[in-house]
């Protein structure tokens, strides 16, 4: 029988995460249910993949059952409480950056919040299927961490996985894992795939059945539209060109993929909601955590639910609980065919390029 695959997709933007994590304790409230039953399938980038992870995130009962551990609401919590930990500035931090390089903020706060929330759970233990995208330094590729591959990225620890995805340049050092091909090294997934919902949606394809429908939630954390001026751009050094490039990987990817899912949506095969809003651009820094900013950050996204898409919220709630009456699936992993596997054909590319170099060939 055919069947509908419920996809949840959560942007990163580091603090700004209190935005869909607004929508997210709504949507419970509305339904009176835990993300992680009403949802088959959940991908986050960054800030979005902690709270992915936390909603996936299991606690044993006495009778030793599942269940989960945090509600939307205590995501929140997590932002309000851990984030002027994280995004904490360092005394003669910027003489520090320019005499020995580093980032804008220790890894160790992170790290400690990351252990804080997740202990030693595993990736592969999560209540529902959750990716999460981090790119490898050394290896030169997005990777994607699958909980449903259960003997090989499911045996890293969430909180490891957090940590991968969240390394944002200038702001963290890269994270460092230990992988079957040695320790590597990752920094933040936001960089290649900050709003994933079609990464999550060629997924869910390659393990539905025919006739299968989508219905596709994906959840931004506002957007500035101030303008970057050309004028003043003309006259930037390499270095003043670090923080735009970031803006505009994190904007442009958001912006692609939602023109992306908007085209595809025509088709009576997928039902596709994106909630975000602007904000303005006192609110829209990553790291600004501050008292007032979260609690302006968490007016926003109250905002947007009450004011600015009040009838469209409404629909997608009563759309999901609609389809909530299927079966949720948990996903049994398949390997991909070397047809269908990427770089594949790269050690001859490699050889072909060494034969180029050594002939004088260019």
């Amino acid at each position: 029988m055919s069947k509908t695959w419920r996809i949840l997709s959560i942007d990163g933007g580091g603090i700004r995460g209190i935005i869909p994590a607004v929508l997210l304790e709504q949507i419970e409230y509305g339904t009176g249910k835990h993300i992680s039953d009403l949802f088959d399938f959940i991908a986050g980038t960054s800030s979005g993949a902690i709270t992915a992870l936390a909603l996936g995130t299991p606690e044993t009962t006495t009778d030793g059952k599942s269940t989960p551990r945090y509600r939307a609401d205590d995501i929140i919590d997590l932002y309000f409480h851990e984030g002027p930990k994280i995004f904490a500035k360092r005394p003669f931090q910027e003489i520090e950056e320019w005499a020995f390089g580093g980032a804008k903020h220790d890894a160790q706060a992170i790290e400690r919040s990351l252990a804080k929330y997740f202990g030693v759970t595993k990736l592969g233990q999560s209540l529902t299927n959750v990716m999460v995208p981090a790119y490898c330094l050394e290896q030169r590729t997005t990777v994607f961490f699958k909980s449903w591959d259960k003997n090989n990225c499911g045996q890293y620890l969430m909180k490891d996985i957090a940590r991968a995805t969240s390394a944002a340049p200038t702001y963290f050092i890269p994270a460092r894992l230990n992988t079957p091909e040695g320790p590597l090294g990752f920094i933040d997934g936001g960089l290649v795939s900050n709003n994933p919902t079609m990464t999550a949606l060629v997924e869910c394809l390659r393990y539905a059945a025919p006739g299968d429908k989508f219905w596709v939630l994906s959840l931004g954390t506002g957007r500035c539209e101030q303008p970057y001026k050309y004028t003043s751009a003309i006259h930037w050094r390499p270095v003043d060109w670090i923080k735009p490039t970031i803006d505009i990987c994190m904007d442009g990817s958001d912006a692609k993929t939602d023109y992306e899912l908007l085209q595809l949506s025509r088709s009576p095969e997928l039902t596709y909601y994106r909630f975000d809003t602007i904000l303005p651009s006192q609110n829209a820094l990553l790291d600004k955590a501050s008292p007032n900013n979260m609690k302006m950050l968490r007016q926003l996204g109250e905002r947007m639910i009450k004011v600015e898409m009040p009838n469209k919220f409404e629909q997608m709630l009563s759309d999901l609980l609609h389809t909530d009456a299927h079966t949720k699936t948990l996903i049994e992993w398949q390997a991909l065919s070397p047809r269908y596997q990427p770089f594949t054909n790269l050690s001859n590319t490699q050889s072909t390029n060494q034969n180029i170099a050594e002939s004088g060939q260019r």
